[in-house]
């Protein structure tokens, strides 16, 4: 990436910055509530529904800065740690529920102290996790390849993500990963399945104090082949649905970050609605998501529309939820009836039918007795 394009995607963060100055306003959809009686099974209802994306994200955000801490990064660490405070501002400015947290990794097998350490987690104070970032200290390794994959496994797997939080890993060194890597033999298929199963998007930065989190093991020269491929960070952010940022100097590091993730949690291409806790005995459709290119520069509102159809008599709960980019930004409850709701009489009902058979009997008696009288 060329330094024209970096500065670009800052002041784009920047300018998207400057429109998020109003009061904190949750996305929602409308109506809130409905309830409706379909006649019999097999029966259907639609409503319309209207989803409302404000300029600001409220769903929690939850941000792991992962750091190669071997011998080689100490410049980026620097500049990473320098620029942290302005990565935050910037993100709480158009998230104001973030929470930030910093882990590193070294290398496995070379007298390392540790293979990986989470030195805050998510819901530390934005002051230790300032000092968890100033005081990452360069050391260790000894070959090109480092214990990146395992790093990724154990952030993945191992970090105190918020239930329902958007989650980033923002991935910063200048090597490759060893593959597999760290104690438990983690491989890039590995960890990459860790990531998605905790629904982890990886921002990959590479600092040109090595060959990059792309390089081929073997690109140093005379280096042996430690077992990964070249453009691993590439692979890794693409399916995770993150970026690769490419590779940046310690001064434009922070920099580069800081504009993605701004342009990561303030445009969005989907909003769509779902079903939250459908039960058995009603089924529900939706209209097609609406797509194209948004962000939260301004307030944006969706129409869009559900379809309930009843497949068994009873009465249901359940809510639909409006989706951005496929996360929930906000839920409305549903609660549908379909035909009777029983058609056995309860046995308070047999009761009294059978009380008033009884006294049509005793009465019927009793007028006849009074007819032969």
């Amino acid at each position: 990436m060329t330094a024209t394009n970096v500065f670009n995607r800052i002041f784009a963060g920047a300018a998207l910055l400057c429109a998020f100055v109003t009061p904190t306003i949750a996305d929602t959809i409308s109506p809130s509530t409905f309830s409706a009686t379909i006649a019999n099974a097999g029966g259907s209802v639609t409503v319309n529904k209207v989803v409302t994306v404000t300029q600001q994200l409220t769903n929690p955000l939850d941000i792991l800065f992962l750091v190669d801490t071997t011998g080689s990064m100490s410049a980026s660490l620097a500049g990473v740690s320098a620029g942290f405070s302005s990565i935050a501002s910037s993100v709480l400015g158009v998230a104001p529920n973030a929470s930030f947290g910093v882990a590193e990794y070294k290398d496995f097998g070379m007298g390392d102290p540790f293979t990986y350490r989470l030195d805050t987690n998510i819901g530390a104070t934005f002051a230790q996790d300032q000092a968890a970032l100033s005081g990452l200290s360069a050391a260790g390794g000894g070959d090109l390849p480092e214990a990146g994959l395992y790093g990724l496994q154990q952030a993945a797997t191992t970090t105190a993500w918020r239930t329902g939080s958007q989650r980033f890993v923002v991935w910063v060194g200048d090597a490759p990963s060893h593959d597999p890597a760290g104690p438990t033999a983690i491989t890039e298929a590995q960890a990459t399945a860790a990531l998605i199963a905790n629904g982890i998007n990886v921002f990959a930065a590479s600092a040109t104090t090595g060959p990059g989190l792309d390089a081929s093991c073997g690109s140093a020269p005379g280096s042996p082949t430690f077992g990964c491929t070249a453009n691993q960070a590439l692979r890794i952010a693409t399916a995770t649905s993150g970026s690769d940022l490419g590779v940046f100097n310690p001064t434009t590091l922070s920099a580069a970050i800081q504009a993605d993730i701004v342009a990561a949690i303030t445009t969005y291409t989907s909003v769509s609605l779902g079903a939250v806790g459908l039960p058995a005995g009603v089924t529900a459709t939706f209209s097609a998501p609406i797509t194209g290119s948004f962000d939260r520069s301004t307030t944006r509102t969706f129409n869009l529309s559900a379809t309930f159809t009843g497949t068994t008599a009873g009465t249901y709960d359940f809510g639909v939820a409006g989706l951005v980019d496929g996360r929930s930004v906000a839920t409305e409850t549903d609660h549908i009836v379909v035909g009777a709701v029983s058609s056995t009489p309860e046995p308070s009902t047999l009761l009294m039918l059978g009380s008033g058979i009884i006294a049509i009997l005793v009465l019927g008696g009793r007028v006849q007795r009074r007819n032969k009288a």
